[in-house]
């Protein structure tokens, strides 16, 4: 009885097997229509990714703006910190043919120092 059914299955499987002269011989439509029930889950799939594209541009612009207006708020920083030590360096008695390095102090309280560089 198995050898019937091996037999039975083999032969089966070749009949719905194309051979390849058979499929050469074929006609291909040039539009193959596809129902809901295939196309529903790549579709599916398609929306969820361009949903996650938008949402990683959108957050690395927000990122870009923000590191923007931070490197500007560095830049006035920065700025403002050289004013503030040209304004203290015209406000004390320095040789103005040496260097001097302003030696801040370390907590509140303390005194600061300029401190003449060597050439």
């Amino acid at each position: 009885m198995t050898e019937e059914t091996t037999e039975q299955t083999t032969t089966e499987g070749a009949e719905n097997q194309e051979s390849p002269e058979a499929v050469e011989d074929m006609k291909f439509q040039e539009v193959v229509e596809i129902s809901w029930e295939d196309v529903q889950e790549t579709l599916r799939l398609r929306m969820t990714l361009t949903q996650a594209e938008e949402q990683v541009s959108a957050a690395l612009l927000n990122a870009e703006k923000r590191k923007t207006m931070m490197m500007s708020q560095l830049a006035e920083l920065e700025s403002s910190l050289y004013q503030s030590a040209n304004a203290l360096k015209e406000s004390k008695p320095l040789n103005p043919d040496w260097a001097y390095e302003l030696k801040l102090p370390d907590e509140q309280g303390e005194k600061g120092y300029f401190v003449r560089k060597e050439d």
